[in-house]
């Protein structure tokens, strides 16, 4: 595969990672508000909308990492230099770096 058809590529699936974090993010809010509604006394109901959307973030990083596992295992596209043992924790670390803060110090994306 040539250079420009890779990067369409990557862009298709980064597309497509997006999309599903989005969806995640909206499914969780839905489910929160449609559950919580008016039963829940308003500062417990923030503090479990909070909660709710830290579960969702939490495997909304979970979902770039497994992305950025089989993007560079199955594909042969980059690679993480930095990384270990190359199991799925390492790249939760480094999803959790990249969503959390610009994510370049100990593991940098190559490729």
């Amino acid at each position: 595969m040539n250079e420009h058809a890779a990067h369409l590529v990557i862009l298709g699936i980064s597309g497509m990672i997006v999309a599903i974090c989005v969806m995640l993010h909206y499914e969780a809010l839905r489910f929160l508000g449609r559950t919580l509604g008016a039963h829940v006394h308003k500062r417990i109901g923030v503090l479990l909308v909070m909660m709710g959307l830290l579960i969702a973030h939490f495997l909304e990083v979970w979902v770039f990492a497994v992305a950025y596992m089989f993007v560079e295992h199955e594909m042969g596209f980059g690679r993480i230099a930095g990384i270990t043992t190359g199991d799925i924790f390492d790249y939760f670390y480094y999803s959790s770096i990249s969503y959390t803060t610009v994510g370049f110090g100990d593991l940098v994306p190559v490729g």
